[in-house]
């Protein structure tokens, strides 16, 4: 393979030899949303699930279940929330950013039903 110039062209990565890939993929697309939407929840349960566990631990060392074990859980699904709501917006930001410098084309959701509306009569 060869560019329009000349060229020679990886067959691995599709890139000339001074042309270095992207370090993140291209967004878009239903897979990859699919991925970001199983990390986020995965991220969520995690962090409650962590923090509660090491509430659980302490309350075990120190005698005072469930007191900690309660923390735990309230502040890693309240840890939880605020990583997912980071992610977003580091997404939506990205997205917007390559949405306004010509490299993406918005995303249209197709409609279902009629072409033209109903005629009543």
């Amino acid at each position: 393979m060869t560019t329009s110039e000349g060229e020679a062209l990886s067959p691995t990565t599709g890139h000339t030899s001074d042309q270095a890939p992207t370090a993140t993929p291209p967004l878009g697309g239903r897979y990859n949303s699919a991925d970001f939407g199983w990390t986020m929840a995965f991220e969520l349960l995690t962090a409650t699930f962590v923090w509660g566990g090491i509430g659980w631990l302490v309350d075990r060392w120190l005698g005072t279940s469930p007191v900690l074990m309660s923390i735990g859980f309230l502040m890693g699904g309240g840890l939880g929330f605020y990583l997912v709501w980071l992610r977003s917006q580091e997404r939506f930001l990205r997205e917007h950013a390559e949405l306004m410098e010509g490299r993406r084309r918005p995303e249209r959701a197709e409609v279902s039903g009629p072409s033209e509306p109903a005629e009543h009569g």
